[in-house]
């Protein structure tokens, strides 16, 4: 499976530079917008996996279905963490694709766009980087990069800015992305200590 979904991801990344990054939608928030490029991608997932594993169900950001319960199997996609910095060209943004089994995530893949770097991870085999071994950093918050997040809704933005101000007086050096796939992937190979960030969804 997860050789598949590896190469699924990173075929799905070859859709991004031939759509256009045009806003189509609105979702809650300032910037939180949805782009052409989200819809293509996230149709490109989709029928991948649905003709590989028809009977499972998919919880995908820009067409989600009504779960009143986990089901046995369950693909998690987000097809274009950091939509935004896509539509204005900052170059932070990634494709992420993840499988539930029984409660439980089983593997998760993701591809940055513009590093060109595949990471994925499967439950008791570890992480991995274009098949190198990555694990978090054992270092506190003291002289660490930490990245806080910056919420759509203003609720989540005012309760992460109390946590911006704790990590900042332990000492961290504090920065942003504007993607959550993004910043978990420098915390999973340990080039920082902490990603926060409130209002968070499941494919985040």
């Amino acid at each position: 499976m997860i050789d598949f979904v590896k190469k699924l991801v990173v075929d799905a990344s070859k859709e991004f530079y031939k759509t256009s990054k045009t806003i189509i939608g609105q979702k809650g928030g300032g910037g939180n917008w949805v782009s052409k490029t989200d819809i293509v991608l996230e149709n490109f997932l989709i029928g991948g996996i649905k003709n590989k594993y028809p009977a499972d169900l998919i919880y995908a950001e820009e067409s989600l279905p009504t779960l009143k319960s986990i089901p046995k199997r369950l693909w998690i996609i987000d097809p274009l963490d950091g939509t935004t910095n896509a539509v204005e060209g900052i170059n932070h943004c990634a494709i992420s694709v993840a499988f539930m089994e029984i409660d439980e995530i089983i593997l998760g893949v993701v591809y940055d766009i513009f590093e060109k770097k595949l990471y994925w991870a499967q439950k008791g085999k570890g992480a991995f980087v274009d098949g190198k071994r990555i694990k978090v950093t054992k270092k506190g918050l003291k002289d660490s990069i930490a990245f806080i997040g910056c919420p759509y809704r203003h609720s989540d933005f005012l309760e992460t800015e109390k946590y911006r101000v704790r990590v900042h007086k332990a000492g961290a050096r504090i920065e942003t992305f504007g993607s959550a796939v993004i910043s978990g992937l420098v915390v999973a190979r340990g080039s920082a200590s902490l990603y926060f960030e409130t209002g968070l969804n499941p494919w985040d």
